[in-house]
């Protein structure tokens, strides 16, 4: 059976089940001092923390922004075909009842 490595090494395993053990006893070590484990690990491990913060956080409302950007891009991906300036001999429609707003 190979050995781990180091956590100090360059080489990093993969966090599966099999080594789960392994992963919760790296992860208690960067807790007690992040230096102590290798830059992937340091950012491996923030993330992780920044994943399981509150949902009061920043980082649920800088998501949740984020996620808005995301929707509104779909929408032109998804919509603006509809009123798009693609003709060049003008036969464009400057409206279309899906795109109106709604107040």
């Amino acid at each position: 059976m190979p050995e781990k490595p180091d956590p100090g090494g360059s080489i990093t395993p993969l966090p599966l089940p099999g080594n789960a053990d392994y992963l919760e006893a790296l992860y208690e070590q960067w807790r007690k001092d992040p230096s102590s484990v290798n830059g992937q690990w340091q950012v491996f491990f923030q993330g992780f923390d920044l994943a399981m913060c509150p949902r009061t956080c920043t980082a649920v409302d800088e998501a949740k922004k984020q996620s808005a950007v995301a929707s509104l891009i779909y929408a032109y991906r998804n919509q603006g075909h509809l009123i798009a300036d693609l003709d060049p001999l003008g036969n464009n429609l400057d409206h279309h009842p899906d795109l109106e707003d709604v107040r």
